[in-house]
């Protein structure tokens, strides 16, 4: 006979010791796993935890424009062209100016004639006044001989009707000869303010269309050329743009984060694997409108804070290149993207 052996009980079985390796491997699936969480907050809750920003580096930017229709002729710049104050842009002939000029010019030459007129008929006036007081004063002194004559019983070859009519007229036409001299004066200075009107409006017109010549007011770029030669100016008269100033970098905030920017905070600008150094300078309202190329490079949010940045350093990036802003003094969160960024370097 065989001896029946008991099975083994469910609940006795041998426990096998669990080895070292499959530990290392939970840990580093427990990391892995911590890290994505981290991952996640950092992109959800980041930028309301610190500052990480999303910035563009921009300039002012100046429109180059005139305020007539008109054919572009010649055309000095292209886009990229650093350009400095005063220097010629572009040249333009226009038809409907040149007619204004020619109109105002003959209106004013009109003007000055009838001033010489006046002026001429005021000259002969002032030389004929003196004559008439003169003949009036002569003529009121024989009247006054006369008199006297008929009362110490003499008689005279004119009559009392006759001087009489006599002082009468030469009396008269000097008082004319005053009050036209005076009119003529009132006149000539009415003439003189519309040849001046005339000729302050030409001299603007010809300063404002100088020969069709169009220069930069400012040092900067060419950007967004918008004509070319032979073409003619839209409505607006817009025929380029120039980007001109100090670059400076734009960026948006969140409201309501547990962080706060105040002007003069200095913070950390980085593009790519360089990294530049900054402080803000102006703290903008909330709400405020983004700029059109803010707004094309970014998703434009409903509610933002706008700051602007002044830039240190040689190393600034081209204009509207997209950075990332964040605060120079940052947790280990902000720093170890730093690292990670410069490759794992030390920095």
């Amino acid at each position: 006979m065989h001896r029946l052996r008991r099975p083994p009980r469910v609940d006795r079985l041998q426990t096998e010791q669990r080895t070292h390796r499959g530990r290392i491997g939970r840990w580093i699936y427990l990391l892995l796993l911590l890290a994505l969480v981290v991952w996640l907050l950092d992109i959800f809750f980041g930028d309301r935890v610190y500052l990480s920003a999303p910035g563009m580096v921009t300039q002012d930017q100046v429109s180059v424009s005139v305020s007539y229709s008109g054919r572009v002729t010649a055309l000095h710049v292209r886009e990229g062209d650093r350009v400095q104050a005063g220097q010629l842009l572009a040249e333009l002939e226009s038809m409907p100016v040149q007619r204004d000029i020619a109109n105002l010019a003959a209106q004013r030459a009109e003007w000055r004639r009838r001033r010489a007129a006046l002026a001429a008929e005021r000259y002969t006036i002032a030389r004929m006044l003196p004559v008439a007081r003169d003949q009036a004063v002569t003529i009121a002194e024989l009247l006054g001989l006369r008199e006297k004559a008929y009362e110490e019983g003499l008689s005279t070859n004119l009559t009392l009707h006759e001087l009489v009519m006599a002082d009468y007229r030469s009396t008269l036409q000097a008082t004319e000869f005053e009050a036209r001299e005076e009119g003529l004066a009132r006149e000539i200075d009415t003439l003189d303010d519309i040849v001046a009107r005339f000729g302050r409006s030409l001299d603007d017109l010809r300063e404002q269309f100088d020969g069709g010549q169009v220069r930069a007011e400012h040092d900067g770029v060419v950007m967004d050329r918008q004509v070319k030669a032979g073409g003619h100016t839209g409505e607006s008269g817009n025929l380029m743009t120039l980007v001109v100033g100090e670059p400076y970098v734009l960026a948006y905030t969140p409201p309501g984060a547990l962080y706060s920017v105040a002007e003069g905070d200095r913070v950390r600008i980085r593009y790519g694997f360089q990294r530049i150094e900054g402080t803000i300078e102006a703290v903008r309202p909330l709400s405020v409108r983004l700029p059109e190329e803010f707004q094309r490079a970014f998703q434009p949010r409903r509610r933002s804070q706008i700051v602007r940045i002044s830039l240190d350093g040689e190393n600034i990036p081209p204009a509207f290149t997209t950075v990332e802003v964040s605060a120079a003094g940052r947790d280990w969160v902000s720093r170890f993207g730093d690292w990670w960024s410069r490759g794992g370097s030390n920095p």
